[in-house]
């Protein structure tokens, strides 16, 4: 009787801590939280935008010539692209909070850097083909040349976008759209999973443009 008493104490306190442990996850993946990182990234990006989009670099390579491009074209690049990727996942999450049912995210969102795979999952919004070409760019720029000089294998070299203030303004437009998506989603909150219900999400400069 004692041993039986013990093991299920065992297992009352296990279940305990897999509860909160899943709850702790659960409200680290809020749609504020997604929301927060791009928030970020795009700022980084706007800050350096600021201080150096007129700042360039010039090189010659062996094989491929001479380049002259913005000082930290690659940057600006990866960082709006990772923030347009936070809110595409935070939307997607507003959309369908299952995706972190117990504790684990969904591979419909978790698989890789697809963009255009993760814009097209999302039923909120239409999007313009221009919209869809841009996430197909970014698709290939996080895990690849924003990052490192050489993707995974020789078949996947692809030539090196180099950031302009039109692709700049693209990027941020894009970003904008599905901020206020975000928001808009979030304004009431939103009934969650493992009954842990989403906050209400309010973003001075973007929340109380939205509708009610």
């Amino acid at each position: 009787m004692q041993l039986q008493s013990y093991l299920q104490n065992t297992r009352l306190s296990f279940d305990r801590m897999s509860s909160e442990k899943i709850e702790k996850y659960i409200k680290k993946a809020f749609p504020e939280h997604w929301f927060d990182y791009a928030r970020e990234l795009k700022d980084a990006s706007m800050e350096l935008w600021q201080s150096h989009k007129n700042v360039y670099i010039a090189y010659s390579t062996y094989e491929e010539g001479d380049f002259f491009r913005k000082l930290y074209s690659r940057t600006y690049f990866l960082l709006m692209g990772l923030a347009i990727e936070n809110l595409l996942k935070g939307i997607l999450i507003s959309e369908n909070p299952e995706y972190i049912l117990d504790g684990k995210i969904d591979k419909e969102i978790s698989s890789g850097h697809n963009l255009e795979a993760l814009l097209k999952k999302v039923g909120s919004i239409n999007f313009m083909d221009r919209e869809i070409e841009i996430c197909r760019t970014l698709s290939q720029l996080i895990p690849y040349w924003g990052k490192y000089p050489i993707p995974k294998n020789f078949s996947m070299l692809k030539n090196e976008l180099f950031m302009t203030e039109e692709w700049f303004e693209e990027l941020l437009k894009l970003y904008t759209k599905l901020e206020f998506k975000l928001c808009e989603l979030n304004i009431n909150g939103i009934k969650g999973p493992n009954n842990i219900d989403f906050p209400r999400l309010f973003v001075e400069g973007v929340s109380d443009k939205v509708k009610i």
